[in-house]
């Protein structure tokens, strides 16, 4: 049986993952690069000159290894007269070369791309013009280090400057971070999250597509996200081909929690085999017409039995790859991931899910409702209206609590309760 639990989350302003041009790698920001097809990203002391930081792309061996940001502020690339994009890159070879700069993310639906080539060892200037008929809005840039062949080069990239645009409107993104599940270390195989001390995990020899990142939404500690676009790109991470795929034959439950913005309306997760030839098998959730119903603006927990992708036809002892899309990038954008694993039986518990009786009344409510435990604590209280804005927020510290609703306006609302015992989401109607 597939459940789903709904998690609070609401909107708030975008976090600081990206930047506008120009980057110089010497701000946090711009570090946010993330590898495509198994390209390892980081920021490092610049080999020829110890004061500056540099952008480090190691290749992956894959025709179309390399690195996506996204931006904070459009790229402008509609003004034939001003769409020169400029950089710096260190080759380690002096043979040519071939790369690849891509931008991605226009509300038109087109990306650009052109191709530049570096011939000497060392640090060049290259300038790469791009056509006329480009857009205004691009908001992710590209980077292949070694476009269409398998050369598994290091390069560094620096100073690349490129026309800004308008500023990006806020990024949608959660305001909690989702649950930590807890359980035997030998009953779980994580794919992705925090790892609540599992030591089995997920070791990708690439990935493929584009993500924006890890976002970290625990204001305590660390509690990532990975964080999707998928009016761009979708993402996955695979095994190398030639050697043997993972067995998950053990498992008999994969679940994730997933957290999706208002312009969302579906995606799917697919685990992928290899038995010779690669076959998917789908889990999509959606508004209408999925496998489980997609809820916008609040994390929500999936559980999902073996069973399901066995029956389409997935053999479980050939698991070499997943992946995160929608069908279109029309029909959804911003989407986090978190705690995608397989797991024996119900072994697996998040530190919110019911754990306590709490009940709250009455309801709906011309004024006050009361809230009563128990005898569990209630430590924190958060009300948010259904547009993800925070109206009113307590920390009772007791087993009774009221929540004054006096001043809101009639309407649903979302309210988060947590105790010593768990968090539990509650609607409340004020009339």
């Amino acid at each position: 049986m597939k459940s789903t639990i709904t998690l609070l989350a609401v909107l708030t302003a975008s976090i600081a993952l990206s930047q506008s041009m120009p980057l110089d790698f010497e701000v946090p920001e711009d570090a946010a690069f993330a590898g495509v097809n198994g390209t390892s990203p980081s920021v490092i002391v610049d080999p020829a000159d110890a004061s500056n930081m540099v952008l480090e792309l190691a290749g992956a061996g894959q025709p179309f290894d390399g690195a996506a940001l996204g931006l904070d502020t459009f790229v402008d690339l509609s003004d034939d007269a001003t769409n020169v994009v400029t950089l710096e890159v260190w080759s380690p070879v002096s043979t040519t070369r071939t790369h690849l700069l891509k931008f991605e993310g226009s509300a038109s639906g087109i990306n650009i791309e052109e191709q530049f080539t570096t011939t000497a060892a060392g640090w060049q200037t290259v300038a790469v013009d791009f056509p006329s008929g480009a857009q205004a809005d691009y908001t992710t840039i590209v980077l292949f280090t070694d476009f269409n062949n398998s050369d598994n080069g290091t390069f560094l990239f620096d100073d690349i400057s490129a026309p800004n645009g308008a500023v990006i409107p806020g990024t949608p993104t959660p305001a909690i971070a989702a649950p930590t599940p807890s359980g035997m270390d030998m009953d779980v195989f994580v794919l992705y999250g925090d790892t609540g001390g599992f030591t089995n995990l997920w070791i990708p020899d690439y990935s493929f597509g584009s993500d924006q990142g890890e976002v970290d939404l625990d204001t305590g500690s660390v509690n990532n996200a990975r964080r999707f676009n998928l009016s761009v790109a979708g993402y996955g991470e695979g095994l190398d081909p030639n050697l043997a795929p993972q067995d998950v034959t053990q498992y008999d439950t994969f679940r994730f929690d997933y957290w999706a913005d208002t312009k969302s309306t579906e995606f799917s997760f697919f685990l992928i085999e290899n038995d010779g030839s690669t076959q998917e098998y789908t889990y999509q959730i959606a508004l209408t017409g999925g496998d489980a119903t997609l809820v916008q603006g609040a994390w929500t927990s999936v559980e999902i039995p073996m069973s399901f992708f066995t029956a389409q036809g997935f053999s479980p002892d050939k698991f070499f790859q997943w992946k995160i899309d929608a069908s279109s990038d029309l029909v959804s954008d911003f989407v986090y991931l978190d705690n995608a694993l397989f797991s024996v039986g119900t072994t697996i518990g998040v530190n919110d899910l019911e754990l306590t009786s709490i009940r709250v009344f009455p309801n709906p409510s011309s004024s006050t409702w009361s809230v009563v435990t128990d005898n569990a604590t209630i430590q924190n209280i958060q009300l948010v209206d259904l547009q993800g804005r925070m109206v009113l927020s307590s920390a009772p510290n007791a087993t009774t609590a009221r929540i004054d609703g006096s001043e809101l306006a009639p309407g649903v609302y979302l309210c988060q309760i947590e105790t010593n015992s768990g968090f539990k989401m509650i609607r409340l109607v004020k009339n």
